[in-house]
């Protein structure tokens, strides 16, 4: 829901959800990304200095994590939000393959060869935020990319859908007008 790299996600703490933000009458607490996980290693720093950011949580997630934090045994400021058993951070491979990857299988999900990681969700936000808004600026903001580029080029996947949009344009042009909705 947020597009965060799983490093990101799986190197949050409790101490990193604080204050509160209102935006058009919504309470948002602020989630603030400060380090990640890699290879098993918690890094104190993030990808760029652009990912190193506050983020709003919506009232429906943050009240979700919240029952999350009542069913854990770590709920310090400075515990993993997501961890192991022991308290450790999960490791992106290891969640991936023990996690991830039986969860698809269960909702047969068909797993593609580089392409069926945790990255995949991040893209498929990316993704989505586009279909809704159609503001390249949006995503790349709200995937804290530094580059449009990657954002145009790598993240956002519209497939079918904008080439329909596009075809149906162009029909309008050449058709005058007349009703020539794209079969879907």
């Amino acid at each position: 829901m947020l597009g965060l790299r799983s490093g990101e996600a799986l190197a949050l703490q409790w101490g990193d959800i604080f204050s509160e933000l209102e935006v058009e009458g919504m309470l948002y607490r602020l989630m603030y990304l400060r380090r990640s996980i890699w290879r098993g290693q918690v890094k104190p720093r993030l990808k760029t200095k652009k990912s190193r950011s506050a983020m709003p949580l919506p009232p429906a997630l943050f009240d979700r994590l919240n029952r999350h934090k009542e069913a854990s045994a770590w709920t310090g400021d400075q515990d993993f939000i997501f961890c192991r058993a022991d308290g450790r951070p999960l490791d992106p491979d290891s969640f991936r393959r023990q996690v991830f990857h039986p969860a698809m299988d269960a909702a047969r999900i068909e797993r593609v060869s580089r392409g069926d990681g945790l990255q995949a969700l991040r893209h498929s936000s990316g993704t989505i935020l586009y279909l809704i808004t159609r503001d390249l600026e949006k995503v790349k903001t709200f995937l804290r990319h530094t580059r449009i580029g990657a954002t145009s080029d790598i993240y956002v996947h519209p497939g079918l859908m904008l080439s329909a949009e596009a075809v149906e344009a162009m029909a309008s042009v050449y058709f005058d007008g007349e009703e020539v909705g794209v079969v879907q």
